[in-house]
């Protein structure tokens, strides 16, 4: 099996775009049973002009042309703005940093602060020098 895998693999590295060369091999150790079948594509979503798929991200800057960091008001609106998109919800793994079941008074207090502020606030520890990047999980 690891054989076949390396077989797909080299078909995307040489870059095949299309999915019809690509296969998906299955094999039962219980029973006697080898099969193969092709991958289906996945799905499209449309959100106003723009097609979206499962994977897809928003990538944002958190510096500000003038080299200050983006507030969580400034991220929510430039959401709200952009792409039209109201963020209700907005986690970091499992930490949530901020929903609209939040209590108003903390969700206020913590519209003024940096993105990494709130952050470090609620993992109780300070994000490392080598951190370059924030993954954050948002519904809206």
């Amino acid at each position: 099996m690891v054989g076949l895998v390396c077989l797909e693999l080299y078909k995307a590295v040489r870059g095949h775009q299309r999915l019809d060369p690509y296969k998906n091999g299955f094999r039962n150790l219980a029973l006697p049973f080898f099969t193969f079948s092709e991958p289906l594509p996945a799905p499209c979503h449309q959100y106003y002009t723009w097609e979206w798929r499962l994977w897809d991200r928003f990538e944002v800057q958190r510096l500000q042309p003038n080299g200050v960091e983006m507030t969580l008001k400034q991220f929510l609106d430039y959401f709200k703005t952009e792409h039209k998109l109201e963020i209700t919800r907005l986690s970091q793994g499992v930490s949530l940093l901020c929903s609209f079941f939040m209590p108003a008074a903390k969700l206020k207090e913590w519209l003024d602060q940096a993105m990494t502020e709130i952050l470090c606030r609620v993992l109780k520890r300070k994000l490392g020098h080598r951190v370059r990047t924030l993954v954050l999980d948002e519904s809206g």
